[in-house]
């Protein structure tokens, strides 16, 4: 195995580690959630516990930066996939890093996708009016 499959399943590992549990749980309770985004709202509110809500909210964000970046070079995380940036993703994040309770986030509808890959009309996945009126709904 070459370095980069080792740092892959290195992170995949630790991701399994600190945050499976929860995620496992979320799902349990919610089928219909959008695993991604249960994934993005239970890591915020790890790194929340850790370094509060301004760093939780800032390492979501320069996470779905990289991830626009890698769509526009064809490299990176997402390796030139539609979709790199999420604005749903950033919505998880926001619920995680403010500690929404997982029912709320739930019923604000936090945990689906407001765009597909395949119908995606910006320059990332996700509508931002539909993300805000979720949250401040």
């Amino acid at each position: 195995m070459d370095l980069k499959g080792l740092f892959s399943q290195a992170k995949d590992s630790l991701q399994e580690k600190l945050i499976g549990n929860h995620v496992r749980a979320i799902l349990t309770k919610y089928p219909d959630a959008k695993q991604d985004l249960v994934q993005h709202y239970v890591a915020s509110q790890l790194i929340r516990r850790v370094s509060g809500p301004a760093l939780s909210l800032g390492v979501g964000l320069f996470k779905e930066v990289v991830d626009g970046l890698g769509t526009l070079a064809g490299t990176g995380p997402t390796k030139g996939r539609e979709a790199g940036f999420s604005v749903d993703d950033l919505g998880a994040d926001y619920a995680g890093a403010m500690f929404m309770s997982p029912d709320k986030a739930y019923k604000k509808g936090l945990f689906k996708h407001t765009e597909t890959k395949d119908n995606i009309t910006g320059l990332g996945q996700g509508k931002p009016v539909e993300v805000v009126k979720k949250i401040i709904s």
